[in-house]
């Protein structure tokens, strides 16, 4: 048996969420009540041939980072991951 391990979901994203990734790291942004999370990619077992990739919050911000972009997200996320 082959394992697959291609497929990423993209748990709870909603229309009109933003979004930013770098790396295995992102940042989602609700952009309904302001909250920022940043999340990290993790590998879930979900049998012996089937392997999938979550996103898991690892902290949560009390407002989306000022001009994030895709152009500064690893500034932004070093800066803040450093600081917390």
């Amino acid at each position: 048996m082959n394992c697959q391990a291609e497929h990423i979901v993209w748990e709870e994203v909603k229309h009109g969420d933003y979004v930013v990734q770098f790396k295995n790291y992102r940042f989602y942004c609700d952009t309904t009540n302001n909250k920022c999370q940043i999340q990290k990619i993790y590998m879930d077992l979900e049998s012996d041939t089937s392997i999938v990739y979550r996103w898991g919050t690892i902290l949560e911000l009390n407002a989306i980072p000022h001009n994030l972009t895709p152009e500064n997200v690893e500034e932004k996320l070093k800066l803040i991951l450093l600081f917390s």
